[in-house]
Parts: structure tokens; sequence; C-alpha cells
């Protein structure tokens, strides 16, 4: 099994296909709603969760006895460059990568996967 905590989102209110019908934006909206409007004060703000949730699937895939689990450290994967806004390159919206950010993403799962076999 494979296992991954994300890489770092910038919260920028954009969802999948403008939000309808289907999901999104996931994270602007609560942060907004909480009177944090600033966008790099915002994804500053979700990295310490992003690690804290990366350091518990490491551990537990460490812990896992067979090596049955195997963690992919997806973090600094795709850009979080606010200026020009470099990071849509790598973000399609809040939570998901473009075309180029899953290919950044593959990569690094073909390595896990290289070496397992």
């Amino acid at each position: 099994m494979l296992v991954h905590g994300y890489d770092y989102p910038v919260p920028d209110g954009r969802g999948f296909l403008w939000g309808w019908p289907f999901p999104g934006p996931w994270l602007q909206p609560g942060l907004r709603e909480k009177g944090f409007e600033d966008l790099a004060a915002n994804a500053a703000l979700l990295r310490p969760l992003i690690d804290a949730f990366n350091r518990m699937l490491a551990e537990f895939a460490s812990t896992s006895g067979a090596r049955q689990v195997h963690y992919i450290d997806l973090r600094n994967t795709l850009s979080t460059v606010l200026a020009g806004e470099v990071y849509t390159n790598s973000w399609a919206n809040e939570l998901h990568p473009t075309e180029a950010g899953f290919s950044a993403i593959a990569a690094k799962f073909a390595i896990v996967l290289g070496e397992l076999s």
C-alpha cells in the first residue's frame, strides 16, 4: 500500500470546474469565514497541518511490520510561489494538481514503485 500526505496547498478559493456542479472550493471559504483573508498567511497557516499529517503517515508506514505500507513524501513537489500566480501551473484548484503537477507527483510514485520491484 502506498500512502501520501499531500503537498502544501494554496487556499485561493478555486474549486473544481468553478465549484458547480462539482465540489469546491474547500479551504478558502472556511478561512475567510474565520476572518483569515491574506492568501500568503493562509498558505503558511496550512503548512503545519500538512506537516503533522505527513509525520503521522510516515510513522504509520515505518511501523507497519511487514513493510506493506510505503509512505511517499509529496511536500514541495508542487509550486506554492504566489508571485505571478506561478503556483497555478502546478495546482488546478485548492486541492488537485494540474496535468504538469500530476506528472511531478507520478515521478515520485514511480521512484517508490521502482524500489519495490
